[in-house]
């Protein structure tokens, strides 16, 4: 019943941003393909098939996963003309839509990573893929869409697997300069228990992954006050996130379930008339209701302001009040919370942002940094500590474009993460390093881990038609109380090519390796070699 409520959720929202884009569309016209080259992996890894190693170095991942391999391929234009009766006359609304189809086909030696020990199969995997995208005056669009399914005729029992995977958003002027209606969906796959089998390869298959189904809708009123002082936001906000699974590996529900956002909201933002300082007063009240019945009720009255005080030096600050109610003790408080801090701009490389304050969890600090070393170099550096739930969590990574590896789980846990990295790019080369740490703490003991983990990419184009990528990810969990660390290491290498303007082709070999004691698992490597093909229509 509750997948049959998440889909109805689901395809209501996808009901509202179509509805708004036939509205505007009126005039179709088919043009000539245009002739182009991208990369599967990275459109895998759009399409929310991120594996746990890679989203702790935050690299690319070439796609040995059944997710969307056609996003980035060549592109089939559709454009179409919309008519709009206003004064300055004929409006054009141009929209890219994209058909694909994309088989691919792997040998594995470690098919099912549940079993005791390693078994070979060949998987087939065809995704039927559909990328709509228009920029329009008053409707945007942007939905990826992957339909998989997985062919495992070497198993035992039930030998087809469907999985689905969506990015979409959409932004609509319902009525000019007054009333706005934005909307979000998402389906990905995430692991369950960190604890459990996990790997950085789709086809592998393992009762520990979850399908995860995020919904965002937000209609909102713009008000302008006293001509260019502020504005005013009036919204309302629905959003619904589900993991389809969450039992543990030891049998404990986590409590991954379902959790409703209800959220009401009163936002002012300075205008155009302040200069050099610059300010922000949001009141909202949410409510979150799980599936466990742990709810929450969360009140807020904050101002944050920002006094650009040289053009070097800008000041930050935060003060407000916050009054939680929950079920449980650690989600409870009433009374004040801060920040304050600033930001430096020595030079046109260099941007650096912290913060200090109190929130309802406790003294906490947070740090943005980078700096050019060279035209083509970057490095960056960053600390965030922030005290929520699984699904709290994969809103907000939703709502920044941000698709992250977590492990499903209902309880209110802690996430210090510190991560730092370079990316570079020379000629046709480009190559990214990031180091990372996250320490995971919440009431249950067992599942509380620090991670450490190294990630290398490097693509280079070797002709216009020809791309290699290769990814290094070294990933190890120290557990509290395990006598040994939970070591994971993938390497990946893959080639591209562009047999013409709308068909591409791709071979990748996987291995991945997991060297732990602790779970009852036997040690052992996994081997994965895939060719696919796949046409954009």
């Amino acid at each position: 019943m509750k997948n049959k409520v998440g889909t109805a959720i689901l395809m209501s929202a996808l009901g509202a941003m179509g509805s708004a884009a036939s509205a505007y569309a009126q005039v179709a016209q088919q043009l000539p393909p245009v002739p182009g080259q991208g990369q599967p992996g990275a459109a895998a890894q759009q399409a929310g098939q991120t594996d746990p190693a890679t989203a702790a170095a935050q690299t690319v991942t070439p796609a040995g996963q059944a997710a969307n391999l056609t996003t980035n391929l060549p592109e089939a234009v559709l454009t179409q003309s919309a008519q709009f009766g206003s004064q300055q006359g004929t409006i054009e609304e141009s929209w890219i839509i994209n058909p694909s189809l994309t088989v691919m086909e792997t040998y594995t030696d470690d098919v099912d990573l549940d079993e005791a020990f390693a078994q070979s199969d060949f998987v087939t995997t065809t995704t039927l893929g559909l990328q709509v995208i228009t920029d329009g005056p008053r409707f945007d669009l942007n939905l990826d869409y992957a339909l998989n399914h997985l062919f495992y005729p070497g198993l035992d029992g039930d030998k087809d697997e469907f999985r689905h995977n969506l990015q979409a958003n959409s932004s609509s002027e319902v009525v000019r300069d007054l009333f706005y209606f934005d909307a979000a969906a998402g389906i990905n796959q995430q692991f369950i228990d960190r604890r459990g089998a996990f790997t950085s390869v789709a086809v592998a298959r393992t009762n520990n992954r979850s399908t995860l189904t995020i919904v965002d809708l937000n209609p909102y009123l713009l008000n302008r006050i006293n001509g260019n002082f502020a504005t005013m936001r009036t919204g309302y906000n629905y959003s619904y996130v589900d993991s389809s699974q969450n039992i543990t590996l030891d049998g404990i529900d986590l409590g991954g379930g379902s959790t409703q956002f209800h959220e009401g909201s009163i936002i002012f933002d300075s205008g155009t008339r302040f200069t050099k300082t610059t300010w922000n007063w949001e009141n909202i009240f949410q409510t979150q209701r799980r599936t466990n019945a742990e709810d929450l009720d969360v009140y807020s009255s904050i101002v944050t302001a920002e006094y650009q005080y040289i053009r070097e030096v800008a000041f930050i600050g935060s003060i407000g009040y916050m009054k939680r109610i929950g079920d449980q003790f650690a989600q409870n408080f009433d009374g004040i919370v801060w920040r304050v801090g600033g930001r430096l701009t020595p030079g046109p490389r260099t941007i650096v942002e912290g913060t200090y304050g109190k929130d309802f969890f406790g003294n906490t600090w947070d740090f943005n940094g980078s700096y050019r070393i060279t035209p083509n170099l970057l490095f960056t550096a960053r600390y965030n500590d922030q005290y929520q739930t699984f699904a709290e969590n994969a809103l907000q990574n939703f709502q920044d474009g941000v698709i992250q590896q977590q492990f499903v789980s209902g309880q209110f846990s802690r996430f210090k993460e510190y991560t730092a990295g370079i990316e570079g790019t020379r000629g046709r080369s480009t190559i990214t390093i990031t180091v990372a740490r996250r320490t995971t703490e919440s009431n249950n003991v067992d599942t509380n881990f620090t991670r450490d983990s190294v990630g290398i990419g490097w693509t280079r184009r070797l002709s216009p038609r020809l791309t290699l990528n290769l990814v290094a990810n070294v990933m190890e969990d120290d557990f509290v109380g395990a006598i040994q660390t939970d070591r994971f290491i993938n390497l990946e290498g893959r080639l591209d090519y562009a047999l013409s303007a709308n068909l591409t082709a791709a071979i990748e070999y996987i291995h991945t390796n997991r060297e732990q004691a602790l779970f009852n698992f036997v040690p052992r490597g996994s081997n994965y070699v895939s060719v696919s093909i796949g046409y954009v229509f």
